[in-house]
C-alpha cells in the first residue's frame, strides 16, 4: 500500500508542475529572461530586423519545423521555454530527440544552466554523429577539427556570381592535405531560379522574390564547378578556433540545413549567411556593417582583421588556382622558344621526336609538354568527359609526358594580392569638371560597387569591370545635376594570353544607365542601354587590347535617334608596381535612322593610386559630329 501511494504522489507531482520548473528548478524567472535575451540564443534562432518591411525582430528562418513553439519565430522566450520542456524527456527513436535535431541549442542551454543529461549521442543521433564524425561504420573517426570560409572569385558570366560566392568548409582530422576533396561544405543559395533570365533574377533577388537555404555537399563538387568549369580561383581561409567552438559551429550548421530563408542579393546573401553561422560564437562579429550590402570580398577583409580568444582569427590562407590560372602560370614561365613549340604542338600535333624538341634539355621538354597538357585541360569545355571524347592531341601529350622522367615537383602558384589584402569595394570621388558647353563645375561621384578596368586587383577579373549604382553629379552655382548614372555596367574579358584556338580572348560589354547626349554638356541627359561583343588580347605584359562591335538604344533627344550601331577599340595599360593605369577608347557610332550622321568619340583616363585606398584620376572625352564637344574631369577618390 505504501508503494502504491508513493507512485501516485510522484505522478501527481509530475502533472502539477510546469515544464520549466520540473526540468530545471533552479531556473528562476530572472534567469529565464536573461537566457532568452542572450545574444547567442538570439543568433541560434537567427533573430534579426526585417529587411523589406521594418518591424520587430524575428527569425529570418520561416520553416515551421525550426521552432518548438508556435510563436517561436518572433518570441525568443517562448522558444526557450518550449526547448527546455522538450529537453525534459528523451525520445529513443533514432534521430528524433531534440538533442539530435538541435544539438547547438541543447549544448548552449546545458552550458548556461549546468544541467546535462548523460546521453550517448552516437547511439541516439546516428545522423548527426555521421555529420560531425564521419559514418558510424568507418574505422577511422573523421571528426571535424577546423572550419574554413572559402571564397570563389567573381564570375561575370552569371549575375548571381558577379561578386563571387562564399561557402563553409568543414575540415576533418583525416585530411592529409589542405585539399581534401571529401571534406564537407555548407552552401547557401536561392531556390528555384532555373529558367529565370538575368534581368528577372536580379529584380527578384533584390526584392526578396526567392526562398533560399543551406545545403551540404562535398568540397570536390565546388572545386570542380568553380575551378574547372567556370575558371574561378578559390581562396580558403582556415579559422583558428578551439575544438569546442568548432563543435558548436558544426552543430549549429546541422540545425539550419534545409531551413528556408528569404534571399536578398545585396545584403542577406551567401557571405552574410556564412558569417552568421560562424559568429554564433560569443563575442565574434565578422558580418561587415559599414555598408548596406555584403560583398564576399569584404567578408574576407573582415576576417583578416578579426581576433578571437586573443589571437588572429585566420590560421592560414590556401589558394586553389583555376584551370585557366594554372595554364596561364605555366605558359608565362616558358621561354619564347618553348612557347613557339607549345603552339606548334597544339596546331600541328604532339611529337617529342622533332628536332627542335629533341634539342631541348629534359626539364625544358617537360615544361613544354606540361604546358600542352594544361592547355587542353583549360580548353576542354567538359572536364568530366570520358576518355573517348577527349582531344586526341591531349592523349598524345599525356602519353609523351609518361615517356619523359617525372621531373621536379612543381612550385605552387602564388598571387601577389589575395582578396583579404585588396582595397575596399566602394569608392567616392570629389573633383572638378570642365565642359566645353557649360564651363566649370564641381564633380561628385560615388560608386557603391565594385571595380573598373584600372583598379581591379588580384580578386577581380583583370582588365574587366563591374559597376553598379555608379553615380556622378555636377554642382554649379548651387544647382545639382545628374551627370552620369550606371545602373549596371559589365565589361567581361578573357585575356587571350596565348592566342591559341581556345584562348582567343572573347569579350563583351553590357551597360544600362544614363549619360550626357552631347559631349561637354552638363544638362543633356539621355537614358541609354548598350551591348557589345568583341575579342581581346594581352599584347604585352602591361597592355591589353580589345575590339568590339555592338549598339544601343536611347531616348530620342538632340537629333541622335533611338538606336545606333558602333565599333570601338579599347587599350588598357597597367603598371601595378607604380600604381599607374591608363585606358583609351575610340568609338565610331552610326545612328540607324537615315538622317542621323556618324559620330567619333575619343575617351581617355589615367589613374594613379597614391595610397592603397586613395587614388587620383584624370578623365577626358572628345567627340566630333552631332553634339560635338569635350569634357575634362579631375578628382581625388577614396575607397571605403
Amino acid at each position: 500500500m505504501y508503494k502504491i501511494n508513493w507512485m501516485f504522489a510522484f505522478v501527481i507531482a509530475l502533472i502539477s508542475c510546469n515544464s520549466i520548473s520540473c526540468y530545471a528548478q533552479p531556473l528562476d524567472e530572472r534567469t529565464i529572461s536573461r537566457l532568452a535575451a542572450d545574444s547567442v540564443w538570439l543568433r541560434l534562432l537567427h533573430f534579426e530586423t526585417p529587411v523589406a518591411i521594418p518591424g520587430n525582430s524575428k527569425s529570418a528562418i520561416h520553416s515551421e519545423n525550426f521552432f518548438r513553439s508556435p510563436s517561436g519565430a518572433y518570441d525568443a522566450r517562448k522558444e526557450l521555454e518550449a526547448t527546455l520542456a522538450e529537453m525534459e524527456r528523451i525520445n529513443t527513436e533514432p534521430n528524433k530527440d531534440i538533442r539530435c535535431r538541435f544539438p547547438a541549442r541543447v549544448s548552449w542551454i546545458e552550458a548556461q544552466t549546468g544541467i546535462k543529461d548523460d546521453v550517448d549521442t552516437k547511439q541516439l543521433c546516428p545522423a548527426f554523429y555521421a555529420w560531425a564524425h564521419g559514418n558510424n561504420d568507418e574505422a577511422i573517426d573523421r571528426r571535424i577539427t577546423s572550419i574554413s570560409i572559402v571564397l570563389a572569385t567573381g564570375y561575370l558570366g552569371n549575375p548571381a556570381s558577379y561578386y563571387g560566392h562564399t561557402l563553409l568548409k568543414f575540415n576533418s582530422h583525416g585530411s592529409d592535405t589542405s585539399l581534401d576533396l571529401l571534406d564537407k561544405t555548407v552552401n547557401y543559395g536561392a531556390f528555384s531560379t532555373h529558367g529565370d533570365n538575368p534581368a528577372t533574377y536580379i529584380i527578384k533577388s533584390i526584392l526578396g522574390g526567392y526562398d533560399a537555404g543551406f545545403s551540404q555537399i562535398d568540397f570536390y563538387f565546388h572545386e570542380n564547378m568553380y575551378g574547372e568549369n567556370e575558371n574561378r580561383d578559390l581562396w580558403e581561409y582556415q579559422l583558428d578556433l578551439p575544438q569546442a567552438d568548432v563543435d558548436f559551429v558544426v552543430a549549429h550548421a546541422w540545425e539550419v540545413l534545409g531551413k528556408e530563408y528569404t534571399y536578398y542579393f545585396f545584403r542577406q546573401n551567401c557571405a552574410y549567411r556564412m558569417a552568421e553561422i560562424v559568429q554564433v560564437l560569443p563575442g565574434l562579429d565578422i558580418i561587415p556593417h559599414d555598408r548596406p550590402f555584403t560583398i564576399p570580398q569584404t567578408l574576407t577583409q573582415k576576417l583578416a582583421h578579426a581576433t578571437y580568444a586573443g589571437h588572429p582569427l585566420i590560421a592560414k590562407v590556401v589558394y586553389y588556382p583555376s584551370r585557366q590560372s594554372r595554364f596561364y602560370d605555366k605558359y608565362s614561365k616558358l621561354k619564347p622558344q618553348q612557347m613557339a613549340l607549345l603552339k606548334h604542338m597544339v596546331r600541328q600535333g604532339v611529337d617529342i621526336n622533332i628536332a627542335d624538341v629533341k634539342a631541348l634539355p629534359v626539364d625544358a621538354k617537360q615544361q613544354v609538354i606540361d604546358g600542352v597538357i594544361d592547355y587542353y585541360r583549360f580548353a576542354n569545355e567538359n572536364p568530366q568527359a570520358p576518355t573517348s571524347q577527349l582531344d586526341p592531341n591531349y592523349l598524345k601529350a599525356v602519353t609523351a609526358r609518361f615517356v619523359l622522367p617525372p621531373g621536379n615537383s612543381q612550385e605552387a602558384i602564388q598571387r601577389d594580392v589575395s582578396p583579404d589584402m585588396g582595397r575596399p569595394p566602394s569608392w567616392a570621388q570629389l573633383g572638378g569638371i570642365y565642359s566645353s558647353h557649360d564651363g566649370n563645375a564641381i564633380s561628385l561621384r560615388i560608386r557603391p560597387a565594385y571595380y573598373d578596368q584600372l583598379d581591379g586587383d588580384g580578386s577581380h577579373v583583370r582588365n574587366a569591370s563591374l559597376r553598379m549604382g555608379d553615380t556622378q553629379l555636377s554642382v554649379k552655382e548651387g544647382n545639382i545635376k545628374l551627370h552620369r548614372f550606371d545602373l549596371v555596367s559589365v565589361d567581361s574579358v578573357n585575356p587571350g594570353i596565348s592566342g591559341l584556338p581556345s584562348d582567343r580572348g572573347l569579350a563583351w560589354k553590357v551597360r544600362v544607365g544614363a549619360e550626357q547626349g552631347i559631349t561637354g554638356c552638363l544638362d543633356c541627359l539621355v537614358a541609354r542601354s548598350q551591348a557589345d561583343v568583341g575579342m581581346g588580347r594581352q599584347v604585352t605584359q602591361h597592355t591589353f587590347l580589345a575590339g568590339y562591335v555592338g549598339g544601343g538604344l536611347q531616348t530620342d533627344r538632340y537629333d541622335q535617334g533611338t538606336a545606333f550601331a558602333r565599333a570601338s577599340i579599347d587599350v588598357i595599360s597597367r603598371f601595378d608596381e607604380y600604381g599607374l593605369g591608363m585606358r583609351a577608347n575610340i568609338e565610331h557610332r552610326q545612328g540607324l535612322e537615315s538622317s542621323i550622321q556618324a559620330q567619333l568619340f575619343f575617351r581617355g583616363e589615367i589613374r594613379w593610386a597614391i595610397l592603397p585606398s586613395i587614388d587620383l584620376r584624370l578623365n577626358y572625352e572628345h567627340s566630333d559630329g552631332p553634339g560635338s564637344g569635350q569634357v575634362l574631369n579631375a578628382g581625388i577618390g577614396s575607397y571605403w
